[in-house]
């Protein structure tokens, strides 16, 4: 029978300088926690008399509290009235709780009879009630505040002993240089202690230490009693060596002990006379090492089993495989967060009967884990007397009941085969609303006070470690044979968004529904492959492929919506067909995950990931562009807010040392050094502290240690063989990125009586984006497939493409980024830093007088709408052109590149053709067409070049009256219609960069090849009302004159100012007009 009782439990911090200005004090409060043994009908008192023991606990009012700006404790000789004040078995009035009171009941089944395989051998079930949370904005500075305190005096008790007596606050005048120095010989003393490490001096002193240290431990293994003068002699060497380099010469020490005390029994002189015959051994022991003791010998085995991955104590269990042992079920009734601030309350989160479950099968070696959440809901801030805003809500569905179901089990067999780890889960959708107040407050609660830098944290988070490696056929043998296998099966009705009008969600306000509907994941595991067998006798194809795990996410039913007052948005989305309120169609997007089995591999990218989308469909209209833009600029967003110096409080000198652990040494002398001087008012203190790769040394507390005949060495790399080839390392694919949508249309139409009529159709047949990341370049590449675009204002459907492309593929981009570091930068990438070569296949364009000029006046009123909307600034100042000089324009930007023979960007385009064709309502009035365009951009450390080229130009009047076609018409086919070089030099008139003035400020060479011209005026005159035709809005010539005239005067405001200097080169070609 066993009966615990523990009651009145209080434990109590207090602190007064973690929060400056906020003193706080923390503790902890439990009335009771009793376990007592009971019988089958779990009452106390009696004992079952079967093979079953039964015990029942009881925890009560189990709370954390967190006071701010608490007056501590009563002072110096009133302990009777704190003592008291402690053994009340609640918590006071004045104490703010952060977790519970929680109160709960355990029943704990163990069955005692090894081979009743009826029941579990232990059964646990825990009910609680209700787990209240309460946390506020005072209490979460509070609590960081003190995690920054111990982070600081974690770094302050290396340099404890240069620290002044007294803070820096309590210093006057010169009295403050004392943290200076303090800071000084801090940094020193990291500097000192990486150089000395690696010195001759120090390692002759470390081997010395630990040869001695050897010899006096040995000598005082083999002694009966030690003497004094040893026991000092050991503990003055412990004092200078490291943990490591003890423990190794111990282990040694004992090893050479244990064979001087063998020896020493079984002496030639004993053996001789038959003296200490050592008495019979048994028979398991006859073949035991006569050099090692019992103990060694046990000590040698546990090694041994350890490293070979074997247990004695892990037999064959006489379980079955499916039988589950042992047995823990967590019932929790409520789960309630609350945050809040001084003012109010900002959200309130409530986690309704939670459940999980925990079971284990000894035989299968398995542990299975069950969570089970019934409902979710979180409401909003109070918003003066409305009800608060329910954010989160859950819809539950009839025949589901749970909105959350998790499994996690490992050795667990799927579909009749056994798999390492199995994940599988199940949600229900639930609603997500929008509010701008709570969502400004819970953004302003959380931000981290100025005066806290969790450092340490952050440094453990960034760190790093790479390791490059080879990988043979035998290594893909052994990765793929070892390797784990994962099941996953995630199905999740994923999160539905409402944003309304304003932030504030109403059943009256316009709202944009983002639905990302239904999320699967799945594992692709390849079962075939996981005998030795199989891997063996696999093609390279099938080994290639079954070297990755591979995870398929499937994203369905994604769709936007944006509705007004009375549309009923709600069961649309249900509905998977289209309607007026659709921005984006349903649509689905497929993405496949892998991730190979060794990182860092030359042959094999790290991660592949395939995003595959069939069809994107984007409906938008002048009514949906107003309501979503409207919509969007009504919604407050969170506003950066000034940090008040009250609130960050005294700085104490401590401050200073603090990032000494978190960067290098010359990096942390320069800071500390000048923050110290600059916080004391001082002038900024240059230095330079020399601290170069060659002492650079292991962490703290690890020294070298050199044996006769061994070498002892910790690391921390990985077994696999490193690569130390440039080229290999540079060929290594970190991330693959590739990205297909099939179809891309968009829709544009125009509200009317109602309804959406069709004004503009873009299709695209295919879009292909790669993404290439390696250790020192980037390689992006993108292409468009086969577009055009459809004008559903011209009646005539065989003439309405008015755009269409001639090839399958309409561009084709390619970009490169590459470092300087890279092996193969000056012979493959040619010193170029960053390039682009893009290519334009040719198209042909049709302009509708009727229809351009509607499309004008749609998007003019569409601009004027947006505008006008609250919130929306309705006219933008003019900015007025700065006047420096281009060499200055041209140079930002562009500091990437500082060695000469470099380029920054290397732009290479080419056109295939453009062809324009001009039309009233009955015919074309005129086409041009040009081919053959390209152009090149180098932009290197002192100048800019560009050259470029148009192959032919033709204009023609295509009307059957007219007794002129040709318009305009090259008379040299043989040769390039224009030629044009234009250099810019950066630095011109500089003279810090050039000794003379031997470049202009910009160089134009152009070359216009002959030409004809047929001035026509009936052509001429049907252009000019094409033109008054299709800009019907005056305003807008008016407007732009108005900003070309401002742009012209700031620019010759001050000519004296800057003189630029242009050569201009125009050979004169013959024009026949």
């Amino acid at each position: 029978m066993v009966e615990i009782r523990v009651e009145n439990v209080h434990i109590r911090y207090e602190d007064k300088v973690s929060h400056p200005g906020h003193p706080f004090s923390c503790g902890l409060i439990m009335e009771k926690l009793f376990i007592e043994s009971c019988n089958e009908e779990w009452k106390v008192g009696g004992v079952s008399s079967g093979s079953q023991a039964y015990k029942l606990g009881d925890l009560s009012n189990l709370s954390v509290y967190w006071n701010v700006d608490s007056e501590g404790t009563k002072p110096k000789g009133q302990e009777e009235s704190l003592s008291s004040s402690f053994k009340r078995p609640q918590a006071p009035k004045d104490m703010r709780s952060v977790f519970g009171p929680v109160c709960a009941k355990a029943k704990v089944m163990l069955n005692t009879q090894g081979n009743d395989l009826s029941m579990p051998k232990a059964d646990m079930l825990l009910e609680v009630n209700e787990v209240p949370i309460n946390l506020s904005k005072l209490q979460y500075d509070g609590i960081l505040s003190l995690i920054d305190s111990f982070d600081r005096m974690t770094v302050q008790k290396k340099f404890w002993e240069f620290r002044p007596p007294k803070d820096i606050t309590e210093l006057k005048g010169r009295e403050k240089l004392q943290w200076f120095i303090y800071a000084a010989r801090s940094v020193h003393h990291l500097i000192h202690k990486r150089r000395v490490v690696w010195t001759w001096e120090n390692m002759k002193a470390v081997r010395k230490d630990y040869k001695t240290y050897c010899s006096k431990y040995e000598e005082k293994l083999l002694a009966k009693k030690p003497s004094t003068e040893l026991t000092k002699q050991l503990k003055e060497l412990e004092a200078r060596m490291s943990v490591f380099n003890i423990v190794t010469a111990r282990a040694q020490a004992e090893v050479k002990a244990s064979h001087s005390q063998t020896v020493s029994q079984g002496s030639w002189i004993t053996s001789w006379f038959g003296w200490g015959t050592p008495p019979a051994k048994d028979s398991d022991q006859k073949d035991t090492p006569k050099d090692l003791s019992k103990e060694e010998i046990k000590e040698e085995k546990e090694k041994l089993y350890k490293a070979i991955g074997y247990s004695e104590a892990s037999s064959k269990s006489s379980f079955p495989v499916d039988y589950v042992a042992y047995v823990f079920r967590l019932i929790l009734r409520k789960a309630e967060v609350n945050l809040s601030d001084s003012t109010r309350e900002l959200a309130k989160v409530v986690i309704s009967k939670p459940e999980i479950s925990i079971g284990t099968r000894p035989s299968a070696k398995s542990i299975k884990v069950d969570v089970m959440v019934n409902g979710l809901a979180v409401s909003g801030c109070h918003q003066g007397d409305a009800t608060p805003v329910s954010m989160v809500t859950f819809e539950s569905d009839s025949s589901k009941r749970e909105l959350l179901h998790l499994v996690f089990e490992s050795n667990a067999t799927v579909r009749g085969s056994n798999v390492d780890q199995l994940i599988s889960a199940r949600l229900q959708p639930i609603r997500v609303v929008y509010d701008a107040d709570t969502i400004d407050g819970v953004i302003a609660m959380f931000k981290v006070p100025s005066n806290v830098e969790l450092q340490r944290l952050s440094a453990l988070a960034q760190s790093k470690l790479s390791d490059f490696q080879n990988i043979t056929r035998a290594g893909l043998e052994h990765a793929i044979s070892v390797r784990k296998i994962l099941d996953v099966d995630i199905n999740l009705s994923a999160p539905y968004f409402v944003i309304p009008y304003g932030g504030r969600y109403t059943s009256t306000s316009d709202v944009l529904v983002v639905d990302l509907g239904n999320l699967r994941v799945t594992s692709d595991w390849n079962k075939q492959l996981k005998s030795d067998t199989d891997i063996k006798s696999a093609d390279p194809t099938t080994l290639e492929d079954s070297f990755y795990d591979k995870f398929t996410l499937t994203l369905s039913d994604t769709q936007v919506l944006v509705a007004g007052e009375g549309e009923k948005w709600t069961d649309v989305r249900r509905s998977p067909v289209h309607s007026q309120l659709h921005l984006l169609n349903p649509t689905q997007l497929t993405l496949t995950v892998k991730k190979s089995l060794v990182f860092n591999d030359p042959h094999r990218p790290n991660i592949v990931l395939n995003c595959n989308l069939p069809d994107i469909t984007l409906h938008l209209s002048d009514d949906k562009l107003v309501r979503v833009a409207k919509l969007l600029r009504s919604i407050p967003l969170p506003s950066p807010t000034a940090t008040l110096a009250s609130e960050i409080g005294p700085i104490s000198g401590d401050d200073y040392l603090k990032d000494l652990t978190v960067v290098s040494g010359s990096e942390v002398s320069e800071s500390i050094l000048v923050t110290a001087a600059t916080a004391l008012g001082r002038a900024k203190v240059e230095t330079s502290i020399d601290s170069s790769d060659e002492y650079e040394t292991a962490s703290e507390g690890e020294d070298v240690v050199w044996d006769d005949k061994e070498t002892i060495a910790v690391s921390t790399q990985s077994s696999v063989p490193k690569t130390d080839d440039p080229a290999a390392i540079a060929s290594i694919i970190q991330i693959q990125v590739k990205l297909v949508i099939q179809k891309f249309s968009l829709l544009l139409a125009v509200h009317s009586s109602g309804a959406g009529v069709p004004r503009l159709t873009a299709n695209v047949a295919t879009l292909q984006a790669q993404v290439i990341k390696r250790k020192y370049d980037l390689e992006v590449s993108a292409s468009l497939g086969e577009t055009y675009i459809v004008d559903h204002y011209i009646q005539d459907i065989e003439q309405n493409h008015i755009l269409k492309a001639h090839d399958s593929e309409l561009m084709k981009i390619m970009f490169v980024q590459v470092e300087r570091e890279h092996p193969d930068f000056e012979t493959k990438f040619n010193k170029i830093l960053r390039s682009v070569d893009a290519k334009i296949s040719k198209i042909d364009l049709k302009i509708d007088q009727n229809s351009v000029a509607n499309l004008i006046n749609l998007l003019s009123q569409l601009g004027k709408d947006i505008s006008s909307q609250p919130g929306a600034s309705t006219s933008v100042p003019a900015t007025p052109l700065d006047p420096k000089p281009v060499a200055a324009v041209l140079s930002d930007g562009n500091d990437l590149v500082t060695e000469q023979g470099e380029t920054s960007l290397k732009v290479i385009g080419s056109f295939g053709g453009l062809g324009i064709s001009l039309w009233t309502d009955t015919h074309c009035i005129a086409e041009a067409q040009t081919t053959g365009l390209s152009i090149t951009v180098d932009v290197s450390t002192d100048k800019v070049l560009v050259v470029t080229r148009i192959e032919d130009l033709h204009l023609a009047d295509p009307q059957s009256n007219s007794p002129y076609k040709e318009i305009v018409k090259k008379e040299n086919v043989k040769k390039d219609f224009i030629e044009a070089k234009v250099t810019v030099w950066k630095f011109a008139n500089d003279e810090s960069k050039y000794s003379k003035v031997a470049h202009p400020d910009i160089a134009v060479h152009l070359i216009v090849r002959k030409i004809r011209f047929c001035l026509c005026f009936k052509f001429m005159h049907s252009l000019q009302l094409f033109m008054m035709n299709v800009i019907q809005d005056r305003s807008m010539i008016d407007s732009a004159k108005h900003r070309a005239t401002a742009a012209a005067t700031n620019t010759v405001c001050d000519p004296h100012q800057y003189s630029m200097q242009y050569n201009i080169i125009i050979p004169v070609t013959t024009v026949v007009i």
